[in-house]
């Protein structure tokens, strides 16, 4: 099994920058970029079950992203391997941006998962040694400006079971 740090770095050699500047988004190959985000998973996994209810989501958006990497593919064979802009530029074309399942939805709540996921591990990483206060800064900043108040509630009643460190 390949390394994150190795997925990461084949997605900026692939990407035509050399391990060198920002890969700009339009650049951004699809299928590398899911196989990176898919080898963090265990690690989501493995922090209780508050965390794999993220993990779940992200598993739930890495896959319609890539039924629209098969697609695409499948309806482009002559074209480069998509980028995430191709995806979203392809689904824009046909009216279905917005669409639950479109590629562009999909790119949106995975951002917001990991998102989640970044914070909680920022948070622990300068100290913070209680789950539950991290899972709730996350929570604030990460998902809670997209939810409803159905939702809010919800995982509000869910960050109640995060455990608290002693």
């Amino acid at each position: 099994m390949t390394s994150s740090a190795s997925k990461l770095e084949g997605l900026k050699l692939h990407n035509g920058h050399g391990g060198k500047g920002k890969v700009k988004d339009a650049d951004m190959d699809a299928t590398l970029f899911l196989d990176a985000v898919e080898e963090v998973k265990p690690v989501y996994e493995s922090l209780g079950f508050m965390f794999s209810i993220a993990s779940r989501e992200v598993t739930n958006n890495v896959d319609k992203l890539r039924k629209h990497v098969e697609d695409y593919s499948r309806t482009y064979p002559e074209r480069r391997p998509p980028s995430l802009h191709d995806l979203v530029v392809t689904d824009i074309g046909v009216g279905r941006q917005w669409h639950k399942d479109g590629s562009f939805e999909a790119l949106r709540w995975l951002g917001f998962g990991l998102k989640f996921m970044e914070t909680v591990f920022t948070c622990v990483g300068e100290g913070e040694s209680d789950p539950s206060v991290c899972a709730q800064l996350a929570y604030d900043r990460a998902l809670k400006p997209v939810h409803g108040p159905a939702l809010q509630h919800l995982s509000k009643s869910l960050l109640r079971i995060v455990p608290v460190s002693p």
